[in-house]
């Protein structure tokens, strides 16, 4: 009910504060013992051809993440698609929550979308997104393991690479088993609806007693709606999920060894594995665009990868890895907004190859 939702939305943003708040109060020393001014000069002293490369690779990721929603929603023109991304990106960077939602649907209907094929894509992105995630630390094990340093790093990845192969081929039995027939999606919604109820039980926990049921026809719903769709463009979608993570990490990469973290200090695959780790870390959107969070565990990471005497320069370089990867998105985000307020009219005509129901 909405009284319920208005409950749960204050709970969960009392807890997001509180988190934001413990975790403001550890880092305060940590980031006291920075020397600024040293990180102040590696950002300064970044070359101009370090920037130009930095300015490429962030032109690629943007292109690579609108790529993902092209190929999720058939007749998306790559132009309409990276406004879909910079402009949603903005407001979920400044207000987590469904702010990039709303924004998506306001866009998508402009372009001749109908509210089924937004919601269809919307669902197929964050699978393909969130499954790019969790296989990151897969990757990155193998990285470790191809220098000899599987087992060296602290934290050690090889523990979390694990979980993720695990929940990743969870995932993927699943949504295979759902997207073969209307018959095996309800089944599998009425079981995890019963396990919900068992699990409740013992622990006193409120669960709805129609909750198989609901869950039943969710999932049915999908596989009727989704089904047919992630069939087509689930190889290019997840490469797409895929291609988009790793250019990031290039932003990442390329911000480090502009302010000197040479590959004797930290090699490719150190820097993807702290990568890795804060892209699972952060998925959870506690804070707007993971603010304080990532920049902490980048630092946290990278700094016990390679050198507390290394601590200023990688301060810098994440810094920097934040301003392209974050910050510039937000002004981006908010230009491309504006634009497409004042041209949504002459725009709104349906892209090609879509039917508007």
């Amino acid at each position: 009910t909405p009284a319920e939702y208005k409950q749960y939305s204050v709970i969960k943003s009392v807890v997001k504060l509180a988190l934001f708040a413990i975790l403001i109060y550890l880092l305060w020393g940590f980031f006291a013992v920075i020397e600024w001014s040293a990180v102040f000069d590696g950002i300064a002293n970044l070359s101009v051809r370090a920037w130009v490369g930095l300015i490429l690779v962030t032109v690629m990721w943007v292109v690579s993440e609108s790529l993902v929603l092209a190929s999720v929603l058939p007749g998306l023109r790559i132009g309409n698609a990276i406004q879909a991304f910079l402009a949603p990106t903005a407001a979920a960077s400044i207000i987590p929550g469904p702010a990039d939602l709303v924004a998506r649907f306001a866009m998508y209907d402009s372009w001749g979308f109908t509210k089924e094929q937004t919601s269809v894509s919307i669902t197929a992105s964050f699978f393909f997104v969130t499954g790019a995630k969790i296989s990151l630390p897969i990757f990155g094990a193998i990285a470790l393991w191809w220098y000899g340093r599987l087992g060296s790093e602290v934290p050690d990845l090889t523990a979390v690479a694990l979980i993720a192969a695990a929940v990743l081929i969870g995932t993927v039995i699943v949504l295979t088993s759902v997207l073969r027939s209307a018959e095996l999606a309800g089944a599998i919604g009425r079981w995890i609806g019963a396990t919900a109820h068992r699990l409740a039980g013992p622990f006193r926990i409120q669960v709805e007693q129609d909750l198989a049921e609901a869950l039943a026809t969710t999932l049915v719903n999908f596989q009727t709606s989704a089904g047919q769709l992630i069939k087509k463009v689930w190889w290019k979608a997840a490469a797409a999920a895929l291609f988009a993570q790793f250019m990031q990490f290039l932003i990442l990469l390329t911000a480090l060894r502009g302010v000197g973290i040479t590959s004797e200090i930290l090699n490719t695959a150190e820097i993807f594995a702290a990568f890795s780790l804060v892209q699972i870390i952060t998925a959870i959107p506690i804070s707007p665009g993971g603010l304080g969070i990532a920049e902490a565990a980048y630092i946290t990471f990278l700094v016990v990868e390679s050198d507390p005497e290394m601590a200023e320069l990688v301060t810098a370089g994440t810094l920097i890895y934040r301003l392209f990867s974050w910050i510039l998105i937000i002004p981006a985000g908010g230009i491309v907004w504006l634009w497409w307020s004042r041209n949504q009219t002459s725009d709104s005509r349906p892209p090609p190859n879509t039917n508007r129901q």
